[in-house]
């Protein structure tokens, strides 16, 4: 039975290993988006963990007026202050899309519960 034990930490520690330097690199801190010309409110969430490598950013929120402005995505990257910027004067809703304004907004609220 000892011997089981031992090679089943053995092939864990490498996970181990692997998923330490995983979160000790952070891609992206201090992460804070903005809208500039662009009304948005009920925006979820607040606040964003550190963003490590291959995983998204995902934003809820509703918007007032016309569709205009630029979402900017701020932070501190390994290379010095990161920012980078969406172009959204371009884009319209799709209308079969209409429903998802009501129900993005109540998953995004249940998520902070």
């Amino acid at each position: 039975m000892n011997l089981s034990l031992s090679a089943k930490s053995l092939t864990l520690k490498p996970c181990l290993i692997r998923f330490r330097e995983y979160i000790q690199t952070p891609v992206l801190t201090n992460i804070q988006i903005k809208s500039p010309g662009f009304d948005t409110y009920d925006v979820h969430p607040t606040h964003f963990p550190d963003l490590l490598a291959e995983r998204p950013i995902i934003l809820f929120g509703k918007w007032r007026g016309p569709v205009t402005g630029t979402f900017e995505l701020t932070g501190k990257s390994g290379r010095g202050d990161f920012l980078t910027r969406l172009d959204i004067s371009g884009l319209q809703p799709e209308e079969s899309n209409r429903a998802l304004r009501y129900l993005v907004g109540a998953y995004s609220n249940c998520r902070t519960l």
